[in-house]
């Protein structure tokens, strides 16, 4: 099974970075037989080429390419294929023989040349398809991946695909943290998995996957610690145990509805923020929790800045044992956290000029939850729009952020967030999310209680 830390659309222009992207077709040599500009619209693109050959351009008009190369016995070659608007492009790929009879794929793409001899890839487009795509026939190198070590090169020829092996034990996870991102990876059942993002990746079906690394990137890979945890117990230690930015996953068992989020400090006690710590949630079924909103760093003694965005809380959807994955990008290989699970306190719903609505922070560092009222308009054309306002804290209230967040952050990646702090008490709302999404967070540092009053009005 494969989990990411992160969520964004992979661009595929890694594929040959650089000048092959621009490469005329003019440049490949015309099939033997074949008068160049002769041939019928209707016919087939048909090019002899060699493994690693300059790209060559395919509008759709045509029904299908025909590429013709020679390859010895054992060969892994793949026909990589890609648009530079498109992240998928529609199309169907075969290998055949010189006497027509199919080659069986090593995997989605892929080919095992089973002797040495002639042999040409077949390329159709989807029907309708139109996009313009390029293609190229390219010999693969197969590296090892070197885990819990200090990361894998991969040669920087573009013309070449650069295969890294990870072989994933059973039980065991490993994350995979490229310096640039990954084209694709071939799992281990031989299909791809395309929807990379930017983030870091982790592994966890056994058997053999290949990262498809970009040209000259650095690829480390290293063992997930795992930990178990007690819903607003303990804190739990988290060392990178020699490896900087080790992704660590503390199981712990929750109930459905519930809204948990993480309290993770350094070793002085200082919450772990600005844009460092990578934390997500994973159900029971294995799966990432997206029911998640995107809330302000907890305080500004915590954090100078609390300029950045944390990820949480996540309101859980089922009873179970849950695992939250936790790294902290940039760590030393020395360096070591602890982390406290923690459920928040759930506050009635905010409602446009109703009542003020009073979020208690019952123990030192609990945030609160609460929603707020469905169809909230936002902000007008000529000024103006609905407020929020907090006003009188409890003394022992001395540092808290209170955010207003329209959806889910996996559903709305670019939601609005509008945050309060003890020096801006009033700003305006943001628009409502669909789908009852809507959400208000009280966030406190891990050693602040205290209770606030909140209303909703028109400004």
């Amino acid at each position: 099974m494969l989990r990411r830390l992160g969520g964004c659309a992979l661009a595929l222009a890694l594929l040959v970075p650089g000048p092959a992207l621009v490469t005329s077709v003019a440049s490949a040599a015309p099939a033997a037989g074949a008068a160049s500009g002769s041939a019928s619209p209707k016919s087939p693109l048909s090019r002899d080429v060699r493994l690693g050959h300059k790209p060559v351009r395919y509008d759709g008009k045509r029904p299908s390419v025909r590429l013709t190369f020679t390859g010895r016995k054992g060969r892994l070659v793949e026909l990589a294929h890609w648009s530079g608007w498109q992240p998928n492009p529609c199309v169907r790929t075969t290998l055949r023989r010189a006497d027509g009879s199919p080659v069986t794929p090593w995997a989605t793409g892929y080919w095992r040349l089973p002797r040495t001899g002639t042999y040409t890839a077949v390329v159709r487009p989807c029907p309708d398809f139109r996009a313009r795509i390029r293609l190229q026939v390219r010999g693969v190198v197969v590296q090892q991946a070197d885990v819990d070590g200090p990361g894998t090169e991969v040669g920087d020829d573009p013309d070449v695909t650069h295969l890294l092996q990870v072989r994933v034990s059973d039980d065991e996870r490993l994350s995979v943290r490229p310096s640039q991102t990954p084209r694709h990876l071939v799992l281990p059942d031989r299909t791809l998995d395309e929807e990379l993002g930017h983030g870091w990746l982790s592994l966890e079906t056994p058997g053999r996957t290949f990262v498809a690394a970009a040209p000259g990137s650095t690829i480390a890979v290293s063992r997930t610690l795992d930990h178990t945890a007690t819903l607003d117990g303990s804190a739990v230690a988290l060392a990178n145990s020699g490896i900087g930015g080790r992704e660590h996953l503390v199981a712990f068992s929750a109930r459905a509805g519930q809204w948990v989020y993480p309290e993770l400090v350094d070793d002085s006690g200082t919450v772990v923020s600005n844009g460092r710590p990578r934390t997500q949630v994973l159900g029971p079924d294995g799966r990432w929790v997206n029911s998640d909103v995107m809330t302000r760093c907890p305080g500004t003694p915590t954090s100078p800045s609390c300029d950045w965005f944390l990820r949480g809380p996540w309101q859980l959807p089922t009873d179970g044992t849950y695992r939250m994955s936790v790294a902290v990008v940039g760590s030393s290989p020395v360096e070591s956290f602890s982390l406290r699970v923690r459920a928040a306190a759930v506050a009635p719903a905010l409602t446009l000029d109703g009542p003020p609505v009073t979020y208690t922070s019952a123990t030192p560092g609990q945030w609160v939850v609460g929603p707020y009222t469905e169809g909230l308009p936002g902000p007008r054309p000529t000024g103006g729009g609905v407020s929020v306002t907090a006003s009188n804290p409890s003394a022992s209230l001395t540092d808290w952020r209170m955010s207003l967040a329209s959806g889910f952050s996996s559903a709305y990646p670019d939601q609005g967030v509008t945050t309060l702090t003890p020096d801006m008490p009033s700003q305006f709302a943001p628009e409502d999310g669909d789908l009852g999404l809507s959400t208000a967070v009280l966030t406190v540092p891990p050693d602040v209680m205290g209770s606030l009053e909140v209303r909703l009005g028109n400004g």
